[in-house]
């Protein structure tokens, strides 16, 4: 499962995104560990560590937590085209690149990429540079989400 790394994960919730992600990333103790909010599992590097094993039985133990998310979730997010560039993902084994490119004649413009072996993590940058550059203005999706 690809979702985006710790570190991005706080970059994005400072962003203030209205989208209730469907994992979380929670610090029990000394490790951080991987929630699947939804199902309930619990996740340590990418492995699972007990299948139907309630989160909310643990919560005393729940130091810090940070919204986590998968592609799907940044895909809603992220504009399809920004201008005339459009919003692609290509495999590049065994990186993805994902970027808003425009095709000219014989020629490629590309506004902006993001390459990572983790297609979420790649898409999750682009993300963050379109709210930075404002491409994705945070008060408008909060404003759709409430309408």
């Amino acid at each position: 499962m690809q979702i985006t790394s710790l570190g991005l994960s706080k970059k994005l919730e400072k962003l203030k995104l209205p989208f209730k992600p469907s994992h979380k990333w929670c610090k029990i103790y000394d490790e951080w560990i991987l929630i699947n909010i939804e199902q309930e599992f619990l996740y340590n590097s990418n492995s699972l560590i007990q299948e139907g094993y309630c989160c909310c039985t643990n919560y005393m133990d729940i130091l810090k937590q940070h919204a986590a998310y998968i592609l799907d979730e940044i895909l809603e997010i992220l504009p399809d085209s920004i201008e005339k560039y459009e919003l692609i993902i290509d495999k590049l084994s065994p990186h993805y690149r994902v970027h808003y490119c425009y095709n000219e004649t014989h020629r490629k413009n590309i506004l902006q990429e993001f390459i990572h072996e983790n297609a979420t993590e790649a898409a999750g940058r682009l993300l963050v540079w379109c709210v930075e550059n404002g491409y994705v203005g945070v008060d408008r999706l909060n404003e759709q989400k409430e309408g």
